[in-house]
């Protein structure tokens, strides 16, 4: 690491694990570095050192510290937190999904700043999102973030057959553009959009990763759950 990993980058917390009896290890996205693992130094036990609870999902400005057996956040300034995120158990669900997607498909220090920002984007609007809208987001998350990788050919039936990619019908085509571009008015999602794009995704995300992620189970239960409501 050199000097330059101190100056302070735009960020997303994405994972927490506890590391003895006062740190945790925090697993970031930044603008600047991309994926990166941070020891949160003396944050459990009620320590106040970053500003309070470090909530997962939040997004701010990180700086840290090279060391010699691991990274250490030196401070973490949020814009966003991610409480409206965690405590909904729907939205967790899609951000926690997000989350370990973003972490399968990249390598420690390996900047993508249009990724970073598809996944700060759809955080910030997941907050807010009515739960009709959430299956959107899903989607379009997923979209972009492979778009955004470089794994994500142009949508037609040409460039997805050459991509070996299941073909879209034209009106789960014109969705799926809609998402890309965030659109405001994004058509409906009919059952066969959703099956559709839902297909083109799944197979992208069995070809970029090594092992069916484990969010997966989790965040099909949690939908299933708030259509039956």
């Amino acid at each position: 690491m050199t000097e330059a990993v101190r100056r302070p980058s735009d960020a997303v917390l994405l994972r927490l694990v506890d590391q003895g009896e006062r740190d945790r290890l925090g697993h970031f996205y930044l603008r600047e570095h991309g994926r990166v693992t941070l020891a949160l130094r003396g944050v459990r036990g009620g320590s106040r050192r970053f500003g309070g609870d470090v909530d997962l999902f939040s997004r701010g400005v990180a700086t840290f510290t090279p060391g010699r057996n691991a990274n250490a956040l030196a401070s973490f300034d949020v814009a966003h937190a991610g409480g409206l995120v965690a405590a909904d158990p729907v939205r967790f669900a899609i951000a926690s999904f997000w989350a370990e997607l973003v972490l399968a498909t990249t390598a420690d220090d390996d900047p993508c700043e249009s990724g970073y920002d598809v996944l700060a984007g759809h955080l910030t609007a997941l907050a807010t999102s009515p739960e009709s809208e959430r299956r959107d987001l899903l989607l379009g998350f997923q979209l972009g973030w492979f778009r955004a990788l470089g794994h994500l050919p142009d949508l037609d039936a040409a460039s997805l057959l050459e991509a070996e990619l299941p073909a879209l019908g034209p009106d789960s085509e014109t969705i799926a553009r809609a998402l890309l571009a965030g659109c405001a008015d994004v058509p409906p999602l009919s059952p066969v959009a959703l099956r559709e794009i839902g297909a083109v995704t799944q197979r992208l995300r069995e070809r970029l990763t090594s092992r069916p992620l484990l969010s997966v189970s989790f965040l099909s239960q949690m939908l299933r759950g708030s259509r039956s409501r």
